[in-house]
């Protein structure tokens, strides 16, 4: 098993994604209930049910069922207190240099105290796993003039990909998959850029916070770029989000995100 689909990694990846996108579906159900926090599968339902009914993240309908005061009192109380745990890890870790971040986020998060209570080998292997993975933290390379993105977002995209099968050598007939991020300063012959929803790419959080559209952009452009001979944007007419079929908005890419990718690139859609 590679060292990023290990179940204790996972866990830890999934909070520093969760302190990183409050909005990360994937990483929220992840770890609301891990370690056990007296969250139980009937509250987690309402949850869900609110975030389909609402179209909303669920982070969004945890926060709004909390002030409509729309749960049993034991469990509101549980709900809270997690969230109070992520916004305080943020809050308390945002200006830590990565590695720091990170042990400190297994520590308070209580994934270390859980792990250390499984007993035999298999609970020593886990503890260490997680200090390998503050090891490799530290040992992030991290560019900042290269990257647009913070420390814990550029290793969140590497473990990312570092999870899935690799990349081929040039000589294979295969299938490149890597991030935006990851792809500056490679060219191939053709490309697909995938997702190219208003609130996929570009991501919601973009939309919804002034400055960072521009950041969007530039991630456009880059991926654009790529292309040597031939480019392919798709985005999806309709998605499963909550357990519920949506319709996707039409505007697949916003038109000044559209003109300004076409200017810089000197070229025009076909």
């Amino acid at each position: 098993m590679r060292f990023f689909e290990r179940q204790e990694i996972k866990d830890a990846l999934s909070y520093l994604r969760l302190i990183a996108n409050r909005n990360d579906d994937a990483a929220f159900e992840r770890v609301v209930n891990t370690p056990t926090r007296g969250i139980g599968d009937r509250t987690l339902d309402v949850v869900r049910q609110t975030s389909r009914d609402r179209q909303l993240t669920l982070w969004q309908a945890c926060r709004e069922l909390l002030q409509e005061k729309a749960l049993a009192g034991r469990a509101a109380s549980a709900l809270q207190r997690f969230m109070e745990l992520i916004d305080a890890l943020a809050q308390e870790t945002a200006d830590m240099p990565l590695h720091v971040q990170t042990d400190r986020v297994i520590k308070d998060s209580g994934l270390r105290t859980m792990y250390e209570q499984e007993k035999g080998e298999k609970g020593q292997t886990r503890i260490e796993n997680l200090e390998e993975l503050v090891t490799a933290t530290r040992q992030f390379s991290y560019n900042e003039e290269d990257e647009d993105l913070m420390p814990l977002q550029a290793f969140l995209s590497h473990a990312a990909l570092e999870a899935g099968e690799g990349q081929a050598d040039t000589w294979q007939d295969a299938v490149q998959l890597m991030t935006l991020h990851s792809a500056k300063g490679l060219e191939f012959p053709q490309v697909f850029i995938v997702g190219m929803e208003e609130g996929m790419f570009p991501s919601q959080m973009s939309l919804d916070e002034g400055g960072r559209l521009e950041e969007e952009r530039r991630l456009a452009y880059v991926g654009v770029t790529r292309a040597m001979q031939k480019l392919t944007l798709t985005y999806a007419e309709t998605r499963r989000l909550y357990g519920k079929e949506v319709t996707i908005a039409r505007r697949a890419l916003s038109a000044s995100c559209r003109k300004s990718v076409w200017k810089r690139c000197a070229c025009a859609p076909r």
